[in-house]
């Protein structure tokens, strides 16, 4: 059985915090643990939980009585947020992004020459981003634009798939022994420039989780889910703390 290791970090990750006391911990923790406090040091017991299911915050640590909801990532290629396709779209109907954009995000979802899933063709995202490098470009250009990009950076990152659910206020990736991190303000305000050989939003790429592009995927229902994936975890953490500390 294939191991979770997203899932086995979350677990060691709390495992190492709670109950401790700054002392108590490494060097790389210790850096972590002033950054999100703001503190040099401070007393006391520190503990760290398990978020609720569902929610961008994998474990809240609380120190002298304040959260600090943090979400986890791990190893590379990380898938941080999946919805089906027509939430995601009445996300962006509300927050009054273009229909003209809307189309343009379904014809690439879809790739089948339709935006309403009608079409007999199916290609693969790197087909379709090939033969349609102009509504590529116009499409990130909506999605990157400063009305829109830091909304949706924010649900996909930060705030998930309802606005009652606890905000994550930090992401951290890498191991108990060494880790890269920032806070929500950080990643909402160091927004690379738009890469035209994929769909992205600043530095998230987008996807169907799935195509189902011969018509016989074991979960054919993926085709109506929507991915975006952080390839880029590492690097941009690395570079926000570079321009930061």
């Amino acid at each position: 059985m294939a191991i979770n290791t997203g899932f086995v970090n979350e677990k060691d990750f709390r495992k190492y915090l709670n109950k401790k006391r700054f002392c108590d911990l490494n060097e790389n923790f210790q850096k972590f643990l002033k950054f999100i406090t703001k503190q040099e040091e401070f007393s006391g017991e520190i503990t760290c939980v398990k978020a609720q299911s569902g929610q961008k915050p994998d474990c809240i640590i609380i120190i002298n009585e304040k959260r600090y909801p943090i979400s986890l990532k791990c190893g590379s290629g990380n898938s941080v947020h999946q919805e089906k396709f027509e939430m995601f779209l009445n996300f962006l109907e509300n927050i009054d992004f273009p229909q003209e954009a809307i189309s343009l995000l379904k014809y690439y979802h879809y790739a089948d020459g339709t935006d309403n899933d009608t079409g007999t063709m199916r290609l693969s995202s790197r087909e379709y981003i090939h033969q349609n490098p102009e509504k590529i470009k116009k499409l990130n250009t909506f999605l990157n634009s400063e009305k829109f990009v830091k909304k949706i950076l924010d649900r996909v990152l930060f705030i998930g798939k309802s606005d009652e659910y606890e905000t994550a206020e930090f992401l951290y990736h890498g191991s108990l022994a060494s880790g890269l991190w920032a806070s929500r303000d950080e990643l909402l305000t160091n927004l690379p420039v738009i890469n035209e050989s994929s769909v992205n939003v600043a530095f998230l790429t987008y996807q169907p989780w799935g195509r189902n592009q011969d018509f016989s995927a074991v979960h054919p229902d993926r085709r109506y889910v929507s991915q975006f994936k952080f390839g880029s975890c590492s690097e941009t953490l690395k570079e926000i703390r570079k321009n930061n500390d």
